[in-house]
């Protein structure tokens, strides 16, 4: 009988077995939990996303009691705008706190702006502490600086980069005048555009006298003209600034016209001189020499001028001035003989008046005669945006009306204001949704000098797409700029780079010089003004990014993802290898006992007994061995094929 201290061999092969077992069913248990557990974890890790990024546009540097422009784009995961964002701003620095007041996303469009007003502090460092309120709540800080007085920026100058500009086909200058042909800031297509000309002589000096412009291609105001067919869009004469201004809806991308400086009187005069007496009687009006040459004198004239003439009419109005002028000079008062022919050439006068009015009546009339002409071709800028100031001149302090509008009737159009010292100082709140009327502005708190105003569909670097209208401050409200200011502004930007064929600066400084002496009526001051505030190169500023948090946002989730990812590629191979040491051991320990065991069994049996014994057994280990092998091939492979799907960031 058995004692209790030494186990009976049922008992003691009945624990053995049962641990057998347990190392045996160890693998097939714990190895499909601890792959599931890496399993699941992979799965989350991957399902990880950044859910909200922000893009800060601020001035970096403020003037105390200035006002400064602010705008808060806030994103989703997707990097679409999450609409009605609100924003609380405030200003710190140390202790020292001063709340600025929401931005708000009036317009649903995801972004939040404002106008803030610099704190009265003194220059320094500060903080911009921006508490986000989306679909998720969190805060950004953004540095500024406070400074006295801020340094002079400018824009980037830009020019089209349209492959359509590889095409110009714009004339070279006439040689006896000078013609230029210019849009007052970008040329847009389907937008209301203004463009003036501008003639002058060879050395700058403005030319007064009459012009015609005409529509050779394309689509403008209510003509549509093709090489084959153009029309004249307007005739008119230019002021003492040699300037002449056209407005119309321009309809396609690429527009051609000409400019055709038209010969006054005095160039008519010249010309004809050597054909006869007539062409001194209608130099000098001479009336006096038949009252029938007079009349028919006046109807030349008018006829001509209000036609802008082409050369039938004008052949035929010649003819019958000269004819006229012959007869009354000759045969005046000579009877009845000379006042029938007198009145038979009166007759013949008249009728070529007639003739030269209705052909200049219609675009498909004879060409008048020209001093000089130029053709130019104009292409319309990237940009699907207009935007518009007036007046183009005021004082500091007064009321002024932007007019924006977008191509695309439900995209918003922002609107930004920078300063004489290119700060953005102010953007209009809310943008711009369809067509809407013009908003008045003030310029309350700015300097003297030239404000630009920018607009675009998209904020983010918009560059060439942006339309841009400038006004130049005088130095009080009520009183405008001199006109020496727009002519400095125009001489500091000569060397720029333009997309206009032929620019010579040149010759647009000596226009500057004879225009700062020219004797200008009001309305030609008018057009000059808006000539040289319009005709600036363009210079884009663009809302300044402080700060955009997608990226940083995307590092820290690839960084969140590539810790935890390592932290279960620690649990599947560093615990999956302790695992199947454990189990290795186990293995055999329990085959060990069990040898033992079945050796005591096999006492006396005979040496083949045990031989074929230690056979079994060594055939059950390497088994063993084998299935191990097999979980630890599949454990790094499931580590291979994870790090591949998911833990690679």
């Amino acid at each position: 009988m058995a004692t209790p201290s030494e186990p009976s061999e049922p008992a003691e092969i009945t624990r053995a077995s049962a641990a057998s077992r347990f190392v045996y069913l160890l693998p097939v248990i714990g190895a499909p939990i601890g792959m599931g557990a890496a399993l699941f974890a992979s799965f989350a890790i991957a399902s990880w996303h950044v859910t909200h990024s922000a893009i800060v546009q601020v001035e970096p540097q403020w003037v105390a009691g200035e006002p400064v422009a602010a705008r808060v784009q806030v994103l989703d995961g997707d990097g679409q705008p999450v609409p009605d964002a609100q924003v609380e701003v405030t200003l710190r620095r140390g202790e020292e706190r001063a709340p600025l007041g929401t931005l708000r996303d009036a317009a649903a469009v995801g972004t939040a702006q404002g106008r803030l007003t610099a704190p009265a502090w003194a220059p320094g460092p500060a903080q911009l502490e921006l508490a986000i309120a989306a679909h998720d709540q969190f805060r950004e800080v953004v540095d500024v600086e406070l400074v006295a007085s801020r340094a002079l920026r400018r824009g980037t100058p830009t020019v089209s980069g349209s492959t359509k500009n590889y095409a110009d086909d714009t004339e070279s200058q006439p040689e006896k005048l000078r013609i230029v042909l210019r849009p007052l800031g970008r040329l847009a297509a389907g937008f209301e555009n203004a463009l003036v000309a501008r003639v002058t002589d060879p050395e700058g000096k403005p030319h007064r006298g009459p012009v015609e412009v005409r529509l050779l291609d394309g689509e403008f105001g209510p003509h549509k003209a093709s090489r084959d067919a153009p029309v004249v869009v307007t005739r008119g004469e230019t002021d003492a600034a040699g300037l002449v201004r056209i407005d119309g809806l321009l309809a396609t991308d690429v527009v051609r016209f000409e400019v055709r400086a038209l010969a006054g009187e005095k160039d008519m005069s010249s010309e004809a001189g050597a054909k006869g007496p007539g062409a001194e009687d209608m130099a000098k009006g001479a009336g006096a020499k038949g009252q029938g040459g007079a009349e028919k004198d006046v109807a030349g004239k008018e006829g001509a001028g209000k036609s802008g003439a082409g050369n039938e009419g004008a052949e035929k109005s010649g003819a019958g001035k000269e004819a006229a002028g012959k007869i009354g000079a000759e045969k005046g008062g000579a009877g009845n003989e000379g006042a029938e022919k007198g009145g038979a050439a009166t007759g013949a006068a008249d009728k070529g008046a007639a003739e030269t009015a209705a052909a200049g009546a219609g675009n498909d009339g004879a060409e008048a005669p020209a001093i000089a002409a130029r053709k130019f071709r104009f292409v319309s800028f990237a940009g699907a945006v207009t935007v518009d100031v007036a007046p183009r001149t005021a004082g500091v302090g007064d009321a002024l009306t932007i007019k924006a509008r977008g191509l695309r009737p439900k995209r918003a159009v922002f609107v930004d204001v920078r300063g004489p010292d290119g700060a953005w100082v102010d953007t209009l709140e809310p943008p711009v949704v369809g067509p809407e009327p013009p908003r008045t502005w003030s310029s309350a708190g700015l300097s003297p000098g030239l404000v630009q105003v920018e607009a675009y569909h998209f904020t983010n670097s918009p560059g060439e797409s942006s339309a841009l209208a400038r006004v130049v401050l005088g130095p009080a409200p009520g009183q405008g700029p001199a006109l020496s200011s727009l002519l400095a502004l125009q001489r500091e930007r000569l060397a720029m780079a333009r997309v206009e064929k032929e620019f010579d600066a040149g010759l647009e400084g000596k226009y500057l010089d004879a225009l700062a002496t020219a004797s200008l009526d009001a309305e030609a001051q008018q057009l000059a003004e808006a000539w040289l505030t319009g005709t600036l190169p363009v210079e884009i500023y663009g809302p300044p990014t402080t700060l955009s948090t997608r990226s940083r946002e995307d590092e820290d989730m690839a960084a969140s993802r590539r810790l935890w990812a390592g932290r279960v590629r620690w649990l599947l191979l560093g615990g999956g290898g302790l695992f199947l040491a454990v189990t290795t051991l186990l293995i055999v320990l329990s085959h060990r006992g069990a040898a033992e065991r079945l050796a005591r069994e096999m006492v006396g049996q005979g040496p083949g007994i045990a031989a074929e014994v230690r056979k079994a057994q060594r055939a059950v280990l390497w088994r063993a061995f084998g299935l191990l092998l097999s979980m630890a091939f599949g454990l790094v492979l499931t580590a291979a094929v994870l790090d591949k799907l998911f833990w690679q960031t």
